[in-house]
């Protein structure tokens, strides 16, 4: 989603209410829809709904709803001697089973998105620690869940860079999107979405470096791809959860 803002503070306090499972990023970034965020529902018309409301409240006039119609990668790892994003991973499956056709409970499984750094740290669930792996393996077999691993506050390592960058595409997204997944591993997020008038690029990618030169190259050489009509790169300016 993104927010055309004035008080940028004031409008990101009242994104930043909702919990990181609902409302997960929440960046500023140099557009003229400056206010980034995802949001999550159980369908679009929730979304659209929740996005609604935050946009009367906020007093923002300007903004675009962007629903993801296929994730393609999604994988944040780093490579720091490279000093940029690296990643082998595949693409994604196509479809996803939600939660409640698996019948696991949300509390339970967004629990198991932010662990302590610990010895045992499934001992803290009322349920035994082998039933624990158990869940978290069945929840990577059928794609819930994509990983399960430590995470690098990528600022503290020296990843000041975060490009986000928008295609215009006369092809089809997906042929696109497979000729990046083969050709970029720096990528970390590939997603299509469902284009509006108002911003009609229907794939993104995001690239994450020390310094803006890979990703201006990656842009670069994006262009090349048939199919690829024009490639910006929006820059992330500030992240709106740590303000």
């Amino acid at each position: 989603m993104g927010f055309k803002a004035v008080n940028v503070r004031e409008v990101a306090a009242k994104i930043n209410v909702h919990d990181e499972f609902r409302v997960k990023h929440n960046f500023l970034r140099d557009a003229y829809y400056n206010v980034w965020f995802t949001v999550k529902g159980r369908d679009v018309e929730e979304i659209e709904a929740l996005v609604i409301s935050l946009a009367e409240e906020c007093g923002v006039e300007e903004y675009v709803v962007l629903p993801t119609k296929r994730v393609y990668k999604m994988d944040v790892k780093y490579d720091l001697t490279k000093g940029v994003s690296w990643s082998n991973r595949g693409l994604e499956p196509e479809s996803v089973p939600l939660l409640r056709e698996l019948g696991f409970e949300e509390d339970f499984v967004r629990a198991l998105e932010s662990l302590d750094v610990a010895e045992r740290p499934f001992a803290k669930f009322n349920r035994p620690e082998e039933e624990v792996v158990d869940i978290i393996e069945e929840l990577m077999r059928k794609g819930v869940g994509r990983d399960f691993s430590g995470v690098l506050r990528e600022r503290k390592v020296g990843f000041r860079e975060n490009g986000m960058t928008v295609l215009k595409l006369s092809a089809k997204p997906e042929k696109v999107a497979m000729q990046l997944l083969e050709r970029f591993p720096q990528i970390t997020h590939l997603i299509e979405r469902v284009v509006s008038e108002k911003w009609n690029y229907p794939i993104y990618f995001m690239v994450h470096a020390v310094t803006r030169e890979p990703i201006e190259e990656i842009r670069a050489r994006v262009t090349e791809i048939e199919g690829v009509e024009a490639a910006e790169t929006i820059y992330s300016r500030a992240n709106l959860r740590e303000v």
